[in-house]
């Protein structure tokens, strides 16, 4: 499992899986869903934009980037700048801003509707994404 907590569980499938380990796990998963359907989870769908959106510039190497001078803001203050830390939504775990890109409104956007949705942000030196370090 790669990621677990008390709202949803992630199992990646990878190469060394066969047809028949992904039908056992598909199987087992229904069978600890299924006494829970029809209870009242939340409706809530993100909106989010189209990963072409989400693209931004490289201003600055990654290296550079995490070891510069940086400052804590808020994630809107940060639109604008250059990210001194990745940021990782789970799911997908696939980072969204690496240090030394631009930090977009759409990018801020999408992670505000990830954390909306229940998402969990991995990278950040805070994790809540209250606050977010930018190269001074």
């Amino acid at each position: 499992m790669e990621l677990a907590d008390h709202r949803r569980i992630m199992l990646p499938v990878t190469i060394g899986d066969t047809d028949e380990s992904i039908d056992q796990a598909t199987v087992a998963l229904g069978a600890l869903v299924g006494p829970h359907r029809g209870s009242t989870g939340s409706a809530f769908r993100p909106v989010l934009p189209p990963p072409s959106a989400l693209r931004t510039e490289q201003r600055t190497r990654p290296r550079d980037a995490f070891f510069a001078e940086s400052v804590a803001v808020t994630l809107e203050e940060a639109v604008g700048g250059c990210s001194a830390e990745a940021v990782t939504p789970y799911p997908p775990g696939i980072p969204l801003l690496v240090p030394g890109e631009v930090v977009t409104a759409e990018i801020v956007d999408a992670l505000d509707q990830h954390a909306a949705a229940g998402g969990v942000t991995v990278g950040a030196g805070d994790s809540t994404l209250r606050t977010f370090r930018v190269e001074t």
